[in-house]
């Protein structure tokens, strides 16, 4: 609540990259203020991608990319994992947690995925309408 989502992103990813042994790369461009109720969206993206990382995916490196272009903050959380089918979503509450959060904030969503090729989770947000 009192970091900058950047920071705040950045040292969580190090706290676990220590608690479970698998290797995190944060990156983030320069962002904007980001209202709270887009920042947890993005933050609870991360939590879910890194924890579905270590307990489900066998992965042992995750990569997490934070952006700012054109009015829409991104953010992508992709290992090298076992992968899944992203049909099979609804076994997956967690997943449709962020989902619905990220739908309900006017953002897209979005899981890549195949068994044996990793996954990638992306979602979007629009700040411009929030920020005027």
């Amino acid at each position: 609540d009192t970091l900058p989502l950047a920071q705040a992103l950045e040292s969580f990813c190090h706290t676990f990259a220590q608690q479970t042994g698998l290797h995190v790369d944060f990156n983030s461009g320069t962002l904007p203020p980001i209202p709270d109720l887009q920042a947890t969206a993005l933050y609870r993206l991360v939590q879910e991608g890194l924890n579905n990382a270590a307990k489900h995916a066998r992965a042992t490196s995750v990569w997490v990319n934070l952006d700012y272009s054109d009015g829409d903050v991104s953010l992508s959380v992709e290992d090298n994992g076992q992968g899944f089918n992203p049909k099979t979503i609804d076994r997956n509450r967690g997943l449709l947690g962020i989902r619905d959060r990220f739908l309900m904030l006017n953002g897209s969503f979005d899981i890549e995925s195949a068994p044996g090729k990793g996954t990638r989770l992306f979602g979007s947000l629009p700040l411009a309408a929030h920020n005027r």
